[in-house]
């Protein structure tokens, strides 16, 4: 922290919307970015240094392929009861794991910080 005082840095975390909204059968996974939320304030107020959160939109990986290839797979092996009780739910939410998906957008290098990306980051979730 010194050293990030001295240098006049700052920290970056990269989290997620589900940091700010917890969907259905997202519980665990919205747990850890609502818990990154609550580092980053405590860090700013603590250390008294910037401390940015991004929160991207979705990005184009093979997770959207696995999750919904391993969320299948454990929903087919669940009893009877459990599909009559979350068939619809989990119908709603595969749907728009796949709309996420297709819609995510491609990655991008990030070539360096220039000064517009530097204040287009700060104004987006500057905690």
């Amino acid at each position: 922290m010194p050293a990030l005082r001295r240098s006049q840095g700052r920290i970056v975390n990269v989290s997620s919307i589900s940091g700010r909204v917890a969907l259905p059968l997202y519980g665990p996974y919205a747990a850890s970015k609502f818990a990154l939320e609550a580092l980053s304030d405590s860090l700013r107020r603590e250390q008294d240094l910037p401390v940015i959160l991004v929160e991207p939109g979705a990005i184009a990986t093979p997770i959207w392929g696995r999750s919904l290839a391993s969320a299948d797979a454990l929903y087919g092996a669940m009893p009877p009861i459990a599909h009559e009780r979350y068939g619809r739910l989990v119908a709603k939410v595969r749907a728009m794991a796949v709309r996420q998906g297709e819609e995510a957008i491609r990655p991008r290098r990030w070539r360096g910080s220039s000064p517009r990306h530097s204040r287009r980051l700060t104004r987006a979730r500057a905690t």
